[in-house]
């Protein structure tokens, strides 16, 4: 049997196992629940093309109008009159005829109308 254990222990120290390498692992993923994808959520009864998962496209759609109007009414209107007597002797017209003369009178009227209106509309999309 001493025969036998030292063949053994000669082949033994012929063969050398490899060493052992140690495997090295990515690091796991962090956890990102966002406000689209959450954990364990998800439902695969259906598909449809609606984003719920960390990374899937959004498109956003914007879209603005704005309508804005501006009127005005303008009146004026001027009267005029003047009377002016003509001159006294003894604090008697001047007349000829029975008809005062040198005696002036006028009368003026002046008015004006008008209108203005403006109208913008803006409309701005962005998609």
């Amino acid at each position: 049997m001493r025969a036998a254990v030292s063949v053994r222990t000669a082949a033994e120290r012929q063969h050398k196992p490899d060493p052992v390498v140690a495997r090295v692992l990515p690091p796991p993923t962090p956890r990102t629940d966002g406000a689209i994808y959450q954990a364990g959520q998800q439902m695969e009864l259906f598909a449809d093309l609606k984003a719920r998962r960390v990374g899937d496209v959004l498109t956003i759609r914007l879209t603005e109008s704005t309508n804005a109007s501006k009127s005005a009414v303008t009146k004026t209107a001027k009267t005029t009159a003047v009377n002016n007597t003509g001159p006294t002797i003894f604090g008697k017209t001047i007349t000829a005829a029975g008809v005062p003369i040198l005696t002036t009178s006028m009368n003026g009227a002046d008015s004006f109308d008008g209108e203005g209106s403006s109208t913008r509309a803006i409309v701005w999309r962005a998609v």
